[in-house]
């Protein structure tokens, strides 16, 4: 909580707090987050795991949290998810995504806490995503007949899918590249 006012900074237990900003002062045993973990988008079935490196003094604990719930692992329900240990790097491990319709536990946004004696140091958010590509092209190129010299215009959208799918063009078995055809556009 609040310590005191001193001048325009304001003494707080995080730090001088001025107006939003928080100066933080680190202490050498507080806990730091040195890598954090990031966005995954994950096909149902397949494996992923997320990472949270930390550093403090003595040893933080770190515990895993999806959308603010404290992740369980072990137990009958959630035997497809672990906790790996190796040096000051902590993985939350999945054997495989699960996603059904009524059941979603591994879709969400994650963050680790690393507390010691000193303090807590909470990573930033990773979300964890269903990829999924959908098979009919929203709209697809169609064959044309042209005179040589003429211009020939191809238009084709991807299917919707997550992350957002993209378009690569190839003619006779060889890649188009965008940056060797000026007039080829990326937007389909």
């Amino acid at each position: 909580g609040k310590t005191g006012i001193d001048g325009e900074w304001e003494r707080h237990s995080l730090g001088r707090v001025k107006r939003d900003k928080i100066e933080r002062r680190s202490a050498p045993g507080n806990p730091r987050i040195t890598e954090h973990p990031d966005d995954h988008y994950v096909s149902e079935g397949n494996p992923t795991k997320l990472i949270c490196s930390v550093e403090g003094d003595p040893e933080p604990t770190v515990t895993w949290y999806r959308n603010g719930e404290k992740v369980v692992t072990g137990n009958d329900i959630m035997k497809h998810r672990l906790f790996i240990k190796t040096e000051k790097r902590y993985e939350l491990f999945f054997l495989r995504i699960i996603h059904e319709s009524d059941n979603q536990p591994d879709i969400g946004d994650y963050y680790c806490n690393a507390t010691n004696i000193h303090g807590s140091a909470i990573s930033n958010i990773a979300s964890i995503k269903l990829a999924f590509l959908e098979e009919v092209f929203q709209k697809s190129p169609t064959s044309l007949k042209k005179a040589v010299g003429e211009t020939a215009e191809f238009q084709c959208i991807p299917p919707h899918g997550a992350p957002t799918p993209t378009v690569q063009w190839s003619h006779d078995g060889q890649t188009i590249k965008p940056e060797t055809h000026p007039r080829m556009s990326e937007n389909g």
